[in-house]
């Protein structure tokens, strides 16, 4: 018995970095890099306000100071991201 070749060639591998989107121009890098940026500092926030709240002497300050904080990160969220299509 003699081994043969079968009959259609090989696939290749394909890249695992083939099922990423693909990167078409500067705006598409600015839009993820902005989006990597928004949710740390959405995490840091979190964690912040619950130490703020939890273990502060005079939590009553909090409240006003974590409002501010919340709208100017949402305010400069917008900013940055209002000039993308």
């Amino acid at each position: 018995m003699e081994d043969s070749l079968p009959e259609a060639p090989l696939t290749g591998v394909t890249s695992p970095f083939e099922y990423f989107p693909r990167i078409a121009s500067a705006y598409d890098i600015a839009s993820i890099m902005f989006t990597v940026i928004f949710l740390l500092w959405a995490v840091y926030t979190v964690i912040a306000v619950y130490h703020w709240v939890r273990y502060g002497h005079q939590s009553w300050i909090a409240v006003p100071a974590i409002g501010i904080h919340l709208f100017l990160s949402l305010a400069l969220m917008l900013f940055a991201t209002s000039g993308f299509k």
